[in-house]
């Protein structure tokens, strides 16, 4: 392992001690191919040789971001920024040129912009991507978190896609009847999702769907991360067309 490998790997080993244990190496090309136009090709630095999409299994980050509430408007955001600008610091000072792209916050663009962080992790191999919209991880399933990603000026051995079949594809499906408003099929309908999340008080505070999948059961979220998580969304959802949100908890 080269010296620069050494520095990357021990700020990563830092980020998995505070709970963001996934981490998947991409090359500038695959980064230009899945990012989307508003963090892609001119729109991201030019010294870019390696990018890494950080997340996590599990609740253990997000349990540990709710506790100590940074930011009591957004704890697990926070805690990201403050992790990945920890761990940009800790590169730089050994001569590592590197930049967070947080999940949460426009970046990487004039006028910000989606990010396909699920793209990137299945392209670095972290997973694959699901009915549900989410990526499937071959151990925690559905239950993982991806917050964001590192830019880093220098090369590193990347992931590859995943050749092994997805999980998906054999799959009897428990997740397609579980869904309340059936947004789980073939695809994921994200607008049929959003507005039953606001209609339906007991989307209020978990996902009947998610619960369903049969891989990664070991990593389900504890019920404060799961219910933190589904009001949090809620809150960021418009009214469904023909109707004000409801006052279920969260909306």
């Amino acid at each position: 392992m080269t010296g620069s490998a050494e520095h990357v790997h021990a700020a990563l080993g830092q980020l998995a001690r505070d709970g963001l244990d996934l981490h998947g190496f991409l090359s500038v090309e695959d980064w230009d191919r899945f990012a989307g136009e508003a963090h892609a090709g001119k729109q991201r630095p030019g010294w870019l040789r390696t990018a890494i999409v950080i997340g996590g299994r599990g609740s253990r980050f997000c349990e540990q971001a709710l506790a100590c509430a940074l930011d009591r408007r957004d704890p697990l955001d926070a805690a990201t920024e403050s992790g990945l600008a920890a761990a940009t610091a800790q590169l730089q000072s050994v001569g590592i040129r590197a930049e967070a792209v947080l999940g949460h916050r426009a970046h990487g663009g004039p006028g910000g912009g989606y990010c396909d962080l699920v793209g990137l992790a299945a392209a670095a191999g972290l997973g694959w991507p699901s009915r549900l919209g989410l990526l499937l991880h071959p151990e925690a399933g559905p239950w993982i978190h991806l917050r964001g990603a590192l830019w880093l000026d220098v090369a590193l051995p990347v992931g590859r896609r995943l050749v092994a079949a997805a999980p998906c594809e054999a799959c009897p499906a428990p997740c397609i009847p579980a869904c309340p408003g059936a947004a789980v099929g073939a695809g994921f309908d994200a607008a049929r999702c959003g507005e039953t999340r606001i209609r339906t008080p007991g989307c209020a505070e978990r996902c009947d769907a998610r619960r369903a999948c049969v891989v990664g059961g070991a990593f389900t979220y504890s019920s404060d991360t799961e219910a933190w998580h589904m009001e949090h969304a809620i809150a960021h959802l418009p009214a469904p067309a023909g109707g004000a949100a409801n006052d279920s908890p969260g909306g």
